[in-house]
């Protein structure tokens, strides 16, 4: 038998690409995720804070402007003052003052302040838009007006390009640097001034810095997540593509058994085949019945053949269990009962049907069968 040829495996390696491959659409899709949903949270709560503001400012502005009008029309400035001390206490705005048409200051909730500028806003016009300032005197309007106003000592805490991303995606009023409110006051019908307070926007500056420090916490996390999610799903891969390799190398190698099988079963055939035809030609060439079926080949009357009858007898060697009246008959005497040399005692005798003590072979029968082995000998017992 012949040795089977192996293939050789080929060193399977981890699907490098498989992993980068989901490894980068799940950060994608991840981070977008992410980044679409800090974006809304984002303007939603810069909205909100925006609108608070302004809301609490409208509340906040009549309660000066009354208790500014009570305190220019007794001169006594104490209740203003007050006011204004106790909401930036509360850190509800960050500077607050009043001032007449003119520029001069009446109540300034900083008296450093006040005292630097010597009592009048015009001479500071960095820190103070005069203009914006007295814009409801000029006018002479009694409504609040709010306006986007740069704190000289307020930065914004944002490079410049981000500022310009942001500016342009989040808050377009990012680069001023709070918020003015101004009332007008009037006096007995006339325009006399105004009371103002700036608030900052750092509320807004801290919203978007923790947005944007929580769009990268969750970045991070999703992209470990997506790191080791990848990796188990390219293991997964490799152990099947592993072991589709392995079944398609065993289905090779019994495809390889099956055609072995098939040819050493031709050979076997073969033989068999010669075999059989060397026995026909041998031994059952002069049966007369040969292409008798079986039915016919039982319906024939059976004749024993008497000892004198026999011309020659071979006797093969005893076995353990046969005694000494156990005579045997071979088959290649049974296939020379018909040959030419008979003996004077067949003659004598009328033709009758011959009788055999070996079993008919069927060709057909003998092909299926399993086992072939052919006897020498068969014994046969005395008076039977």
């Amino acid at each position: 038998m012949t040795d089977l040829k192996k293939r050789k495996l080929k060193r399977i390696i981890f699907p490098i690409g498989i992993f980068f491959l989901l490894f980068f659409i799940e950060s994608i899709i991840g981070i977008a995720g992410v980044s679409s949903y800090v974006y809304l949270t984002g303007k939603k709560n810069i909205s909100d804070i925006e609108s608070y503001t302004i809301n609490y400012s409208k509340t906040m502005a009549e309660a000066f402007a009354n208790v500014a009008e009570f305190s220019y029309s007794e001169k006594k400035y104490t209740k203003i003052k007050a006011l204004f001390h106790e909401k930036i206490e509360e850190n509800t705005i960050d500077e607050a003052f009043f001032v007449l048409k003119n520029g001069n200051i009446v109540v300034h909730s900083n008296t450093t302040t006040e005292k630097n500028l010597m009592g009048n806003i015009a001479r500071d016009e960095i820190s103070y838009n005069i203009d914006m300032i007295l814009h409801p005197v000029y006018i002479k309007s009694n409504e609040l007006f709010l306006n986007n106003y740069n704190i000289t000592d307020k930065f914004i805490p944002f490079r410049k390009w981000e500022r310009n991303i942001l500016s342009k995606y989040i808050y377009k009023d990012l680069n001023s640097t709070g918020w003015l409110f101004t009332k007008c006051i009037f006096h007995k019908g006339e325009a006399i001034g105004t009371v103002n307070f700036i608030i900052s926007k750092e509320r807004i500056y801290t919203s978007i810095r923790q947005s944007i420090d929580m769009a990268k916490y969750y970045s991070i996390l999703l992209i470990t997540v997506s790191a080791i999610i990848s990796f188990f799903v390219s293991l997964v891969v490799f152990f099947r593509y592993r072991s589709i390799q392995l079944n398609a190398l065993q289905h090779d190698s019994i495809k390889l058994d099956n055609n072995y099988e098939e040819t050493f079963k031709e050979k076997t055939s073969y033989e068999e085949t010669f075999k059989e035809e060397t026995f026909k030609k041998d031994y059952i060439d002069d049966f007369d019945y040969f292409d008798m079926n079986d039915n016919e080949i039982a319906d024939l009357p059976i004749e024993r053949i008497k000892q004198e009858d026999l011309t020659e007898v071979y006797e093969p060697k005893r076995s353990y269990n046969q005694t000494d009246d156990d005579e045997f008959i071979t088959v290649e005497f049974l296939g020379e009962i018909e040959s030419e040399k008979k003996s004077a005692a067949e003659k004598k005798k009328p033709e009758r049907v011959k009788e055999y003590i070996a079993p008919v072979i069927n060709i057909n029968d003998f092909k299926k069968s399993t086992n072939r082995e052919i006897r020498d000998a068969i014994p046969i017992r005395n008076k039977r």
